[in-house]
């Protein structure tokens, strides 16, 4: 049934994204030629976009546009479908003048039919989200064991049918009863490998019913590390050789390039926010402030002040949800991100990235580290402006903050992505939008 209801929804979003294809392309030439000359550029397009299309289809699996755990929402699926059709885009463009016989070099009618396909493709895939929430496309879920985590997951599945799934049970694991029906079984870590469950989940494979562990479905729901897993074991199975990737480099050549676009506006704009800032308190504009980046190597931050010029004369501490040492200019900045602007330069000397764990004093990483041992593996990865724990987390002020903020990070250091890049820097210009920038 799991593999039944799967296949269905992947036949149906595949045929959908086709149609919406064929769609967009017959909207493209009404648009540019009319109804009367509709037929003949239709014959002549539909044959040479055909063969783009099945381009496109792959790269969207590619991507992941059809992996249905990791589309649960819609920040996650707009990341994904941006990577996807601006690779498509692109191909599209190579494969047209790559192929002489289609005797066709469609610039505008190419750019017109995918920016209609990127408003037909949004909209169905947000229908075919509510048609799936329904509950006849829902996969029932058993939890075993997990204890309050799997006592949460089961509330919020519940109270979440969008998401595509009902929780039957969620039990101890330990009795003998036979277990109630389920599509999926999300095995507690204690359980795992026990000759007793090995057996039980064994027979459980010939009804067709998958397995998990709590963990991954607990990151897939929650899309972060559930604390349960925060130890040794954790970061072993899951971030052991993730370094030199192609998805490093490519980062990093991202990295440099927008940072060097970004520094020309930045570069006109820097003195009016200079001048915001000194002539509220008349003190220094620039802060320097020691960080800890990748591999808990130290580096110097800059940013434009936000805070009174003697916020830190009783030593550092953590910085607070309305901290009353920010000034009024510097609330403007904090929640416009203009206050990060010179940390360009970071990034361009390789210290910081534009998405990554955001990097923490010294002092305050000593400390954290003390009761959070865990903590120095953020430093996995390059800092950043942003990251997934600061667009998911509420603002750090506390231990527990700190430790929430780093079961957002450890996921992202396992799931990083182009797709995840870009998702977080969509909810990024939510948020300063919306005046939450932290």
């Amino acid at each position: 049934m799991f593999g039944g209801i799967r296949s269905f929804k992947l036949l149906v979003l595949a045929a959908g994204d086709i149609l919406a294809a064929y769609l967009a392309l017959a909207l493209a030439l009404t648009f540019r030629y009319g109804r009367q000359e509709f037929d003949v550029h239709w014959s002549g397009h539909v044959w040479p976009f055909t063969v783009v299309f099945a381009v496109w289809f792959v790269i969207f699996y590619i991507v992941g546009l059809y992996d249905f755990d990791a589309l649960r929402s819609r920040i996650e699926l707009g990341g994904r479908a941006v990577e996807g059709l601006l690779a498509a885009l692109f191909i599209s463009i190579a494969v047209f003048y790559a192929v002489p016989s289609f005797e066709i070099a469609p610039k505008t009618n190419l750019v017109i039919a995918v920016a209609l396909y990127a408003v037909l493709f949004f909209g169905w895939r947000l229908l075919s989200m509510h048609l799936f929430s329904r509950e006849r496309f829902r996969l029932k879920v058993l939890f075993l064991g997990g204890g309050g985590e799997a006592a949460t997951l089961c509330d919020i599945l519940n109270a979440n049918p969008h998401l595509g799934y009902t929780c039957v049970a969620a039990i101890d694991g330990t009795a003998q009863a036979e277990l109630p029906h389920a599509d999926i079984i999300v095995v507690a870590r204690g359980l795992q490998g026990t000759p007793e469950m090995t057996a039980r989940l064994y027979r459980k494979f010939f009804e067709a019913v998958a397995v998990v562990d709590m963990p991954t479905f607990y990151e897939k729901i929650r899309h972060s590390v559930p604390e349960s897993a925060l130890d040794e074991r954790w970061i072993v199975d899951n971030l052991a050789g993730q370094e030199a990737t192609v998805y490093e480099h490519g980062k990093r050549l991202f990295d440099i390039a927008c940072a060097a676009i970004f520094s020309l506006p930045t570069l006109a704009v820097s003195p009016l926010v200079a001048f915001v800032v000194w002539i509220e308190d008349r003190g220094l504009v620039l802060y320097r402030q020691a960080r800890v980046g990748k591999g808990g190597r130290v580096f110097s931050i800059v940013k434009f002040r936000t805070m009174r010029v003697d916020a830190e004369k009783a030593g550092a501490a953590f910085a607070q949800k309305d901290d009353p040492r920010v000034t009024r200019v510097g609330r403007l900045l904090r929640a416009t991100r203009l206050d990060e602007l010179p940390q360009l330069w970071n990034i361009l000397r390789g210290e910081m990235s534009f998405v990554g764990p955001r990097p923490e004093r010294p002092e305050i990483e000593s400390e954290l580290a003390k009761t959070i041992p865990l903590f120095p593996v953020r430093h996995l990865a390059r800092p950043g402006l942003t990251g997934w724990a600061q667009v998911s987390a509420p603002y750090a002020a506390t231990r527990e903050d700190h430790l929430l903020k780093l079961r957002h990070d450890l996921y992202y250091l396992k799931y990083r992505s182009l797709a995840l890049d870009v998702a977080i820097v969509l909810k990024t210009a939510y948020s300063v939008l919306k005046r939450k920038g932290r």
